[in-house]
């Protein structure tokens, strides 16, 4: 019961035994002891709240910038872009408002070339009539049969060299639709971008938060902020790649490459991850490397992407339980097959055969404009010489794209 010490008097030859109370002796240490703890505590809820408020403050800004790109996604105009006292924020946002100006420039001559497009047509339907009446006037008036004959012969030529011209007007059309078709899905990898920062983001509040305690703790030393440093410049540096990445997709860059297809859909892939894990998505990749083509790698990325963008949206709209999708390719006899399958439940058997018409969708008008596959046919078949179709399977939706590569094999034996 108590707590004390012995002392001897050899004058004496007596013991003192100097003790008190074990409650009253503890007394002060564990007063000490809880006055620490609550310091520390309190302390670390601190920093806690701070960083919390610091990375919601960063997450706030990149939710607004993606809330804006979905605008412009939508077809809307966002004007007053955010910005903030970040000067690597502000030119992100001032970049972004570029490209949005942009997208509705584009936009506007693309709306000003179809309307002259079908003002032409309406122009060359008109004629056309005319030249049917022409023609069953000279059939009744046999007195002027050989000057008749004679004009005949003279619009039919006019005639050839207007399905020529339009002929023409139709592919810079179809470009002018392609290009359309890589600006919306430019809106798109925006709202992927917001994904993609979102972990590093984290991993650097953490960080912080952790450098702030072991400096509290006495614990940093010239090595742990090497190292803190180190991790910091990985994520950072990791950061940059995501932008480097969606920079090269929209590169404009036409010339004739030979390229490897089974990187151009792990880039492709790599730009969607985080929307697919948001999504709780499963990708399988199961590629066959070191196959070349012959073309824009930029075109066939374009293709990857409309279909996983595909797979991705109709996986979420049926709210499959456990969605996947799987992308293999094979090179067998001169032909590499690239095939993309989704456990969504297939397409009705009455549009199975429009997916691939132009501007027809399933998805509401806010959401998709029916040209994505049919973009990635016109690639498939004009820019690679092959085939891209659509069936069902087991639960879900393949699509199966056979490409030569005789070209590209003899280019490249030529080469060396």
């Amino acid at each position: 019961e108590m707590v004390g010490s012995l002392h001897k008097i050899n004058t004496v030859d007596w013991w003192i035994l100097v003790a008190r109370p074990r409650h009253a002796a503890y007394r002060q240490l564990w007063t000490s002891l809880g006055i620490m703890a609550v310091t520390l505590a309190a302390t670390t809820l601190a920093a806690f709240g701070v960083a919390m408020i610091l990375t919601r403050r960063m997450s706030q800004r990149f939710e607004s910038l993606a809330e804006h790109a979905q605008l412009v996604t939508r077809g809307g105009e966002a004007a007053d872009w955010p910005h903030s006292t970040i000067v690597e924020f502000n030119a992100l946002a001032d970049s972004l408002q570029q490209m949005s100006e942009s997208l509705h420039e584009r936009a506007r001559l693309l709306e000003d070339e179809i309307a002259e497009r079908q003002h032409a047509q309406e122009e060359l339907h008109e004629k056309a009539l005319l030249l049917e009446q022409e023609i069953g006037e000279r059939v009744l008036a046999e007195q002027n049969l050989q000057v008749k004959q004679a004009q005949l012969e003279a619009l039919n030529l006019t005639l050839e060299a207007r399905v020529q011209e339009e002929l023409a007007k139709n592919r810079e059309k179809d470009a002018l639709m392609i290009q359309q078709g890589r600006l919306a899905a430019m809106g798109e990898m925006l709202s992927n971008i917001a994904h993609q920062w979102r972990q590093p983001l984290n991993e650097l509040g953490i960080m912080i938060q952790t450098l702030r305690l072991e400096y509290d703790d006495k614990l940093l030393d010239g090595r742990r902020i090497d190292e803190f440093t180190d991790d910091c410049m990985r994520t950072i540096l990791h950061m940059s790649k995501t932008i480097d990445t969606f920079r090269d997709f929209f590169k404009k860059d036409r010339s004739l490459q030979q390229f490897d297809p089974s990187v151009c859909i792990v880039a492709t892939v790599e730009l969607l991850k985080a929307s697919l894990q948001a999504a709780g998505i499963s990708l399988r990749l199961d590629l066959q490397p070191e196959c070349l083509l012959q073309g824009q790698p930029n075109d066939f990325s374009q293709v990857i992407l409309n279909i996983l963008n595909n797979a991705r949206d109709i996986l979420l709209a049926r709210a499959v339980a456990t969605p996947v999708i799987t992308v293999t390719s094979q090179q067998a006899q001169g032909v590499l097959v690239i095939v993309v399958e989704d456990n969504g439940g297939g397409i009705a058997a009455d549009i199975v055969d429009k997916v691939f018409d132009p501007y027809f969708t399933t998805k509401h008008k806010a959401q998709g404009t029916g040209l994505g596959l049919y973009i990635s046919k016109k690639i498939i078949e004009g820019n690679f010489n092959g085939t891209i179709t659509v069936e069902h399977c087991p639960g879900g939706t393949r699509f199966r794209i056979a490409v030569p590569v005789r070209i590209a094999e003899t280019v490249h034996g030529e080469s060396d």
